[in-house]
């Protein structure tokens, strides 16, 4: 298996800005705007079951719900990046070291997946929503 490190600190770099650039336009544009648009918090910040998520979803209307979709492709993007950076740094300090079980390294990729499984069901949970609120 090919090793997934970076030779360069500018490549590390590179995808540390990407991932910061991603959480500044989440944090400063859209999720303000998701605030004022509905007047509501993101479903990863709120508390909701199966019994009341159609009642949450609802108060988004279809404008808060279209730009939900645009915050998760965002919020799928940016684990990922985080994950890219954390997995380089991380087998970039094992190789350097010359420690012989790397597949260590691969181990933030946990956290990708977990973010990613989160962000699924919400997009589950959003393009269910107008089949279920009919």
């Amino acid at each position: 298996m090919k090793q997934l490190y970076f030779k360069s600190k500018k490549h590390i770099i590179a995808v540390a800005l990407s991932w910061i650039s991603v959480l500044i336009l989440l944090q400063s544009y859209f999720i303000p705007k998701f605030g004022k648009l509905t007047g509501q918090k993101l479903l990863d910040f709120s508390d909701f079951n199966s019994e009341t998520i159609n009642q949450i979803v609802s108060k988004f209307g279809d404008a808060g719900v279209n730009l939900y979709f645009k915050i998760q492709f965002f919020d799928f993007l940016s684990p990922l990046l985080l994950g890219f950076l954390l997995v380089s740094i991380c087998l970039t300090i094992l190789i350097k070291r010359g420690i012989k079980f790397s597949f260590i390294g691969y181990f933030p990729f946990l956290l990708t997946l977990f973010d990613f499984i989160e962000n699924g069901i919400i997009l589950n949970i959003l393009i269910k929503y107008p089949e279920k609120n009919k």
